[in-house]
């Protein structure tokens, strides 16, 4: 049981022109597993590239596990027929909400199925933490049913920087609410909890997730990576090519009625400096930083960036070209968000000569326990009735299923009715038309006050009915919010163990776009 993509998106606009092919300016080809392959034949990565990648990984990987399918992953990106396919995410504490591991699953299984059908090219996918995001607020914070949990810290450096001081003291709370955990799922978190460094802490986390796919994971906050992207970083300080072309494809936007999702700066990147993560602002030819006395002449802050790459940090404009510079990859896996930011790049990526990845709108999983289950099945209203809002679900599930609310033969009547007595005032004086109008106007609102008193009444009748679809409303949309960007994952690791992982990953898919519902029972699942 599913929802389309292209319905699941209808009114996002700019998504569903994507999704339909109206928007070829913003993109490159549209996804699928032949467009892919066709574009690794012609993705350039040298092989400098791929040793500079390999080895900075397995720095990255020194203190950890890895499983043979990791280890065997980071080793075949040296060759130059391997490719990559990629995700990113924010460090979000536990996790943060279910669309994290979706968006990983599913980039596994695009790599899965692309392997098993290819013998010329090889896929390995890669998620991209973002370790150098310092917007504390939005990854502090997650939600257990009507519980909400938040890291209280006073940070600005990138996240990926910051002590895991006070996780441990979250993960009590978290054992307290669940009340369970009889498959021992949860002893993992208790361990990511001690790493030290948030990045590290999530590094870990991801990898005893996901490890055993094959999952390669990629911090970027590297000196041997960033020294990579120098070129690019020297062209956006100096001449900011970003900033106009970025301007040009808005303008665009504005015409579409599209909704813009990131706005450039001249300058796109920030300093790391003094546990900070400052905007880098210029000013004529002195390159301030954001809430600090710290000020370069050109000369002095390009001297920084050749002897200190790592100092430098891209913001959300720059990061996907830092990403596509330095892994040989092919496509990109994201949430509507991300991917309408990404179709503002591609003129961007252009003018700096980064290669831009094929675009994947990701699918998403409803997950459905048995009591919501058993409304579902008795309500018997079609999936996509769900999206809309609940006072317009409920209207009409009472309109479909009350015959006295058909108020169409009442409508008739009226319409018949106005129309003779147009005729008619017509007839005796012409004058008498605006009067008879905004009689027929008032005629028209009362018998929709009317038809919403049969609904108030109906809704006494039918108040089961209501509070099932509530429920299951509800259950969709939690607190408003849709399940994925809400619930966490842990309940249902208490619940089923680590194997619920391999159960999402079953129902993700790699090229079906959809929204796939997963029905849940301590016995057994099925859909």
């Amino acid at each position: 049981m599913h929802i389309d993509q292209k319905t699941f998106y209808q009114s996002n606009d700019l998504i569903r022109d994507y999704l339909e092919g109206k928007i070829p300016d913003l993109h490159g080809p549209l996804f699928s597993a032949e467009n892919i392959l066709k574009q690794a034949t012609v993705r350039e990565f040298s092989d400098q590239k791929r040793m500079v990648l390999v080895d900075s990984l397995k720095k990255q990987y020194e203190n950890l596990e890895l499983s043979p399918k990791v280890s065997s992953n980071i080793d075949l990106l040296l060759q130059s027929n391997v490719f990559t396919i990629t995700t990113g995410h924010q460090l979000n504490i536990f996790t943060g909400p279910l669309f994290f591991f979706y968006k990983i699953l599913q980039v596994i299984n695009i790599t899965e199925e692309l392997n098993k059908n290819n013998q010329n090219q090889k896929f390995v996918p890669i998620f991209w933490m973002a370790s150098e995001d310092h917007d504390f607020d939005e990854i502090a914070q997650f939600s257990i049913g009507d519980k909400k949990f938040k890291w209280k810290r006073d940070v600005q450096d990138a996240v990926g920087r910051i002590s895991t001081e006070g996780l441990s003291e979250i993960f009590k709370e978290v054992k307290d609410c669940i009340g369970h955990d009889s498959h021992g799922a949860l002893t993992v978190f208790e361990e990511y909890c001690k790493k030290g460094l948030l990045g590290k802490a999530t590094l870990f986390l991801a990898n005893e997730l996901f490890g055993k796919y094959g999952l390669v994971i990629v911090d970027g906050d590297q000196k041997d990576l960033k020294r990579v992207f120098q070129n690019t970083l020297r062209k956006e300080l100096v001449q900011s090519l970003a900033h106009l072309e970025i301007h040009d494809v808005i303008s665009k936007f504005d015409k579409k009625g599209y909704k813009v999702q990131v706005n450039p700066r001249e300058v796109n990147l920030f300093l790391l400096h003094d546990q900070k993560r400052g905007r880098i602002i210029k000013e004529s030819e002195v390159y301030k930083i954001a809430n600090s006395s710290l000020e370069f002449k050109e000369a002095d802050i390009l001297d920084l960036l050749e002897k200190q790459p790592e100092k430098f940090s891209p913001n959300v404009v720059m990061r996907p070209m830092y990403q596509e510079t330095i892994l040989p990859n092919v496509a990109y896996l994201g949430g509507a968000g991300e991917i309408a930011y990404w179709l503002e790049l591609k003129s961007a990526f252009e003018k700096y000569g980064v290669p831009f990845p094929i675009l994947v709108v990701r699918n998403s999983l409803l997950l459905v326990e048995s009591k919501a289950e058993k409304k579902l099945n008795i309500l018997n209203i079609e999936l996509p009735h769900y999206l809309k809002d609940e006072s317009v679900l409920i209207k009409e599930f009472i309109q479909t299923n009350s015959e006295e609310l058909n108020m169409e033969q009442e409508e008739q009547l009226l319409s018949e009715l106005q129309s003779i007595l147009l005729d008619k005032s017509s007839a005796i004086d012409v004058s008498l038309k605006q009067a008879i109008e905004a009689s027929l106007v008032r005629q028209k609102k009362e018998l929709k006050r009317i038809e919403n008193k049969f609904i108030k009444v109906l809704k006494q009748k039918k108040k089961h009915d209501i509070e099932a679809i509530q429920f299951v409303k509800n259950s969709f949309y939690p607190n408003g919010v849709f399940q994925e960007r809400y619930e966490n994952i842990t309940p249902y690791l208490a619940s089923f163990g680590l194997e619920f992982i391999d159960l999402l990953k079953g129902k993700i898919g790699a090229f079906d776009p959809k929204v796939e519902l997963v029905f849940l029972n301590t016995n057994e699942d099925h859909t």
